[in-house]
């Protein structure tokens, strides 16, 4: 029974797993417009961003959406969906 609990709390954690709007940014501007160094930079970059950055990074991410659907701009990858 103890096995099961633990289980079933470990399954629970990983469902409720938060993504901050800079990961969501960075993952949107891989799959969509940088290369692979370019990410890689922007990744560090952001890591650990505080409330403030968190903001620009949503705000940053719904204007290239947007931007992107205005220009025809289609995005293979899954994290900009």
């Amino acid at each position: 029974m103890r096995i099961i609990a633990v289980s079933a709390l470990l399954l629970t954690a990983a469902a409720c797993e938060i993504t901050e709007p800079c990961d969501q940014y960075v993952d949107y501007m891989c799959d969509c417009h940088l290369s692979a160094s370019e990410c890689d930079q922007l990744r560090a970059q952001l890591v650990g961003a505080d409330a403030a950055t968190q903001d620009q990074c949503e705000i940053d991410l719904s204007n290239t959406q947007a931007e992107d659907g205005d220009n025809g701009v289609t995005c293979d990858g899954d994290s900009g969906s």
